[in-house]
């Protein structure tokens, strides 16, 4: 499976320190805690309400069209 492959990658962060800024959706939250907690210096989503956040946290919010075109300088292209 793809997810065993992956999983040796993957780091387990407790939350220990909360996001101050507060997510309009609740359920969002919990990526906002543990990209502080983790220290994170990206937080890749294609949530809306965590892109609104984008340019006030501490780490970068951005989707992953800007994250492939910042990093590979590529733009996906629609499957035919």
């Amino acid at each position: 499976m793809v997810f065993d492959e992956y999983l040796p990658y993957c780091e387990v962060i407790k939350v220990t320190r909360r996001c101050k800024l507060a997510c309009r959706d609740a359920n969002d939250q919990r990526f906002l805690d543990v990209s502080q907690s983790g220290k994170a210096d990206l937080l890749v989503s294609g949530d809306r309400d965590l892109l609104a956040l984008a340019g006030e946290t501490r780490f970068l919010i951005e989707t992953p069209e800007a994250y492939r075109i910042r990093v590979f300088g590529v733009r996906s292209h629609p499957s035919s």
